[in-house]
């Protein structure tokens, strides 16, 4: 679920409490007081960080390790180009 919209702070506080509560991932971008930036805070299972890319901030979803392994086949030191 998504939701964008302008919330005060009292209500923007009691619905990540809500949500936190409930133990699913979510992410919360608030306008900082004066309106210079922003904070951004994050709750769930662990699986969100936030990435900078030049500033950028964004929040990433971190990959599941495969299950299955890569066999090697064939001698890997004599390969023709």
């Amino acid at each position: 679920m998504v939701f964008v919209g302008k919330l005060d702070a009292k209500t923007s506080a009691f619905v990540f409490q809500q949500i936190r509560a409930s133990g699913v991932s979510a992410s919360l971008a608030t306008v900082r007081r004066g309106g210079t930036g922003f904070d951004i805070e994050l709750c769930g299972p662990g699986n969100n960080v936030i990435r900078d890319f030049d500033g950028l901030l964004l929040v990433s979803v971190k990959r599941k390790k495969s299950a299955t392994k890569v066999k090697k086949s064939g001698n890997l030191d004599k390969v023709n180009i």
